[in-house]
């Protein structure tokens, strides 16, 4: 908290470069997580597949809870994708802080 990030100027727009690059870092593990256990879907589950239809469930049962009628099954990918970004963005701030001299690069994007 409070740590020097470098930054950078484009087209007037500052960017914090560490956000930047935690956002990608996270992007690609939410990708590769569900990328490697959507691979040899089965009739009937097991491993890696279990998890992710329980999360599925789970993210869709929040949304069903809180949108009546039809309209909830139009945001069940989103409620999935952005649960799965918020917590691992979390979990990575908890265990991943990459500071170099003064400047910090990689730190939690939900902090």
């Amino acid at each position: 908290m409070g740590d020097p990030v470098p930054t950078v100027k484009f087209l007037g727009l500052t960017f914090n470069i560490a956000n930047d690059i935690s956002v990608i870092v996270t992007c690609l593990i939410v990708f590769l997580f569900v990328f490697l256990l959507s691979r040899h879907l089965t009739m009937k589950p097991k491993g890696g597949q279990n998890v992710l239809e329980w999360l599925i469930e789970f993210t869709n049962g929040i949304v069903k809870g809180s949108i009546k009628g039809n309209e909830a099954s139009n945001f069940g990918l989103y409620a999935f994708t952005l649960f799965l970004f918020i917590f691992i963005a979390n979990q990575l701030g908890l265990f991943i802080h990459v500071q170099v001299g003064q400047y910090t690069y990689l730190k939690s994007p939900t902090a």
